[in-house]
């Protein structure tokens, strides 16, 4: 007989489990399950409630289905956990279930025991099978698990990997994932960065011209007279990716100044050197980098005080446009002169008051990442931002 809290619960039945003999709903049976139905008999004996152990109604750990708990129902699952056969006097198909048990379902609905955390089935031949419901909602963002008694819950899956420069984000079907952090506070002058620890770090540029006019050089002079403006362009800090193409929008006061081209100098052994147009009409590539500038207007000279400027390598896009870079206090190390660029004054100019700018200033590394970039005292800083 069942034992006080025990008792028969509506039209349970008793039943062989899947697996046999898993009384602690473990996927398996083993030394544990025996120790449970060890504690199992020894409450029933002492008319006590069933152990903590057990994960399903009391009726399942009476292994032989003959209405009583005691130490035969142990030494069937001892023989569970060995994987040894039971006696073909109690089961005469040798399936593992207790030939008493067998009879006890003719369809599933016979097995229902009345706890929403087990789902039953009629096993022809073997009685019902019970096993814990997984409660499985295909939801990779879900964390699942049943309350015996009670049935299936689920909170939101945990997807904080600790690291402040990520984004944690989850989708139904493959879970998890993770988006870098864009610490871009749209400020030229900021130099973005992200350590895992704190997030974003944001450090002023200085002496970082933020305005609309990112000055490359000043003019002044005599009417007739080209005044030569170098173009410079450096990384940020070194180590940082090297810059491979650039673009640019050129802005000056056609009303006092006459855009002439872009110019860069080459050099010949015993002849000197001399400097050689590299944008429009028969234009040469730059020397040693190999890059091509392309204008827009084509002729300079029809340049209305505004002309589009891109620079890249058509035959080797990685190769780096310059390897200068500003050290740690800001200073200017290498090489960075690219290109010249050269103005014929229209007029008589004061001396430094005609501005030249550069504006919606882009480059890109050879892995084909795109930077914002600002002029700093006339040189072109790239790698800002990302």
């Amino acid at each position: 007989m069942f034992f006080g809290v025990w008792a028969h619960r509506g039209d349970a039945k008793a039943m062989c489990l899947k697996p046999l003999g898993d009384l602690t709903a473990s996927g398996k049976a083993d030394a544990t399950d025996v120790q449970c139905s060890i504690l199992m008999a020894i409450a029933g004996l002492a008319d006590a409630p069933p152990p903590a152990c057990l994960a399903w109604l009391p009726q399942v750990a009476d292994t032989n289905c003959d209405n009583t708990f005691n130490v035969t129902d142990v030494q069937i699952v001892i023989r569970y956990g060995l994987n040894a056969p039971l006696s073909v006097d109690i089961d005469a198909n040798q399936d593992g279930c207790p030939d008493q048990c067998a009879d006890s379902c003719i369809v599933d609905a016979d097995c229902q025991d009345g706890d929403p955390c087990t789902l039953g089935d009629c096993v022809s031949g073997s009685g019902c099978a019970y096993f814990i419901d997984d409660c499985d909602d295909a939801d990779e963002c879900t964390e699942e698990f049943c309350n015996l008694g009670v049935g299936c819950a689920y909170v939101d899956t945990d997807c904080s990997d600790g690291d402040f420069c990520t984004t944690d984000l989850c989708q139904p079907d493959d879970g998890c994932y993770h988006v870098g952090t864009n610490c871009d506070d749209n400020n030229p002058c900021t130099l973005d960065s992200c350590d895992a620890a704190v997030g974003c770090i944001h450090i002023q540029v200085p002496g970082c011209d933020p305005g609309p006019c990112g000055m490359l050089c000043l003019l002044g002079g005599n009417l007739g007279q080209v005044i030569s403006c170098p173009m410079k362009l450096a990384v940020a800090y070194q180590g940082a990716p090297a810059i491979a193409a650039l673009q640019f929008l050129m802005k000056f006061d056609n009303t006092k100044v006459r855009f002439v081209n872009f110019y860069d100098e080459y050099c010949f052994t015993g002849l000197g050197c001399f400097e050689v147009a590299v944008s429009g009409q028969g234009a040469t590539i730059l020397q040693p980098t190999g890059h091509n500038v392309a204008i827009d207007p084509f002729v300079a000279a029809n340049w209305p005080g505004v002309g589009a400027v891109a620079i890249v390598n058509t035959s080797n896009p990685g190769a780096p446009l310059t390897v200068a870079y500003l050290d740690d206090d800001w200073s200017l190390v290498g090489d960075s002169q690219f290109a010249i660029a050269k103005f014929e004054l229209l007029q008589p100019i004061q001396p430094q008051k005609s501005v030249v700018c550069l504006e919606k200033i882009l480059t890109s590394d050879s892995n084909t990442f795109t930077y914002s970039a600002v002029m700093k005292d006339g040189v072109i800083v790239s790698g800002l931002s990302q």
